[in-house]
């Protein structure tokens, strides 16, 4: 009995935190890691002309992934508010990077070329997550909501 309780122990002590992202209060993160998902996704997709409902699927798939890879003991205290903004952020995003290169078939190039010179796709999600985050800080600066 005393041995299961300390294999318990050390399975929780292996995580750095207990969630991802606390919501209500980290709702600013996940905006900003779903926007960089949905851009990263819809590069990588190519130009297509997938339905809201494909890609509202494609985004709760996307959740579950992310459930399911989180670092944390869990990604969220509140899975069902997490999906809910991630999905809806997600496919605003995928869908504003697919009307640019359907306006411009030019920049999809330019960002498969930036998704190469990252280093792949996920030092390309990293990127566009920095940079995502730094835009929304100064937003919120701007706006005096920080």
């Amino acid at each position: 009995m005393k041995k299961k309780r300390q294999n318990k122990t050390k399975q929780i002590k292996r995580y750095k935190t207990k969630y991802e992202y606390v919501l209500p209060q980290d709702e600013q993160q996940l905006i900003t890691d779903a926007i960089a998902h949905g851009h990263i996704d819809g590069i990588r997709d190519g130009i297509n002309d997938k339905s809201s409902t494909d890609v509202e699927t494609q985004a709760r798939m996307k959740c579950e992934q992310l459930k399911m890879a989180t670092k944390a003991e869990y990604v969220t205290n509140d899975f069902e508010y997490f999906t809910r903004v991630f999905a809806s952020v997600y496919a605003k995003s995928y869908f504003e990077k697919q009307q640019r290169f359907k306006a411009n078939n030019s920049l999809y190039k330019a960002d498969l070329k930036a998704v190469h010179d990252a280093g792949g796709w996920q030092a390309a999600y990293q990127v566009y997550r920095e940079h995502t985050g730094q835009l929304t800080e100064f937003l919120g600066r701007l706006m005096g909501v920080r």
